[in-house]
């Protein structure tokens, strides 16, 4: 293995799938125990808020991210907010 990680499409992260599509399709297709979603908002807030069964979305602004952690993708119980960090605070960790 070269340590680049692999990149795969998921077309439930395109524009207008609701979070539960993508579920499904990690579900479905994950093979690895650790992703990283990339995806614009609303959808990428509707899928967070989703994940930790929250009725509103999370608000990401562009460049943005956070680590969910859950269990099980075809479990009912929500999964953690471990943290997230805000554009101008991931610009500062990158330094």
């Amino acid at each position: 293995m070269n340590g680049k990680p692999s990149v795969k499409v998921l077309k439930a992260l395109e524009p207008g799938h609701g979070p539960a599509a993508v579920v499904e399709q990690l579900a479905r297709d994950a093979k690895k125990r650790r992703l990283a979603l990339v995806g614009h908002e609303p959808d990428l807030g509707e899928l967070a808020s989703h994940l930790l069964g929250t009725k509103k979305p999370i608000p990401f602004k562009k460049g943005g991210i956070c680590r969910i952690d859950l269990g099980s993708l075809t479990s009912k119980s929500a999964a953690s907010l471990v943290w997230f960090l805000p554009p101008n605070v991931a610009r500062q960790v990158k330094k």
